[in-house]
């Protein structure tokens, strides 16, 4: 049991030195995972759909998730976005709040994204097929 403690508190260190120099790797593909228009891979980078490539918005809210990454450390923003994910729900996650605000979202936008994406209302993109 002291070796498992051991070799998770190196594993964690190890992830959190990682992602404190990692810088992300911005990759454009024709469509982002799970209907999704960006996605956020810690520590692997960025996927953003092409057809969002100079849209200013999504990067701000995708870089904030990276910072987000490198204030932890990959294992450990997966599993406090897991958590959030499954406590509050999508849009009430103070992750995604985080990373909305600094994509400039609206006060209603912050807490109602998904109306926001699918009504084009939102500044980040519009998407009738946002998380169906």
């Amino acid at each position: 049991m002291k070796k498992v403690v051991t070799y998770l508190i190196i594993i964690i260190l190890i992830d959190y030195i990682i992602a404190t120099v990692n810088s992300p790797k911005v990759s454009y593909v024709e469509k982002a995972f799970l209907r999704y228009n960006a996605n956020t891979l810690p520590p692997f980078g960025i996927v953003i759909a092409e057809k969002h490539k100079e849209n200013i918005a999504i990067h701000k809210h995708e870089l904030k998730h990276w910072e987000q990454y490198q204030r932890t450390g990959a294992i450990p923003f997966v599993l406090k976005y897991a958590y959030q994910y499954l406590v509050y729900g999508y849009d009430l996650m103070p992750m995604e709040i985080e990373a909305r605000k600094a994509a400039g979202e609206s006060e209603f936008c912050l807490t109602n994204y998904t109306i926001c994406v699918r009504n084009c209302i939102a500044e980040t993109v519009c998407n009738s097929d946002f998380r169906l």
